[in-house]
């Protein structure tokens, strides 16, 4: 939160967001574990001389679901932030981007 003196973060919506992000680091973390479990499980049915198909598009399958939950739990973390903020405090952060990228 590099603009938060510019979009005039109030105490307590800091700490809301600061929940927010530690709660989804938490999560994330557990999902983490769980991809890499799961992308060496499709990794050691594909390093097989024969590879049967049917599970190893089982296991992707499993993998791209925790991928999906990652993806999910971070658009839920930007929806949590945006909605902390009030409409004039969301103007001015996107004011405030925009400017940065000039």
């Amino acid at each position: 939160m590099q603009h938060q003196q510019d979009i005039g973060l109030r105490a307590e919506q800091r700490t809301a967001i600061t929940k927010a992000i530690q709660d989804f680091q938490s999560k994330v973390v557990d999902l983490q574990w769980r991809m890499q479990e799961q992308s060496q499980r499709l990794a050691s049915l594909l390093d097989k001389p024969a590879v049967d198909q049917g599970a190893a598009l089982a296991q992707v399958d499993e993998v791209l679901g925790v991928e999906r939950e990652v993806k999910r739990a971070h658009i839920s973390l930007l929806i949590t932030i945006k909605n902390t903020l009030s409409a004039e405090q969301q103007a001015r952060l996107a004011a405030a981007r925009g400017a940065a990228m000039r």
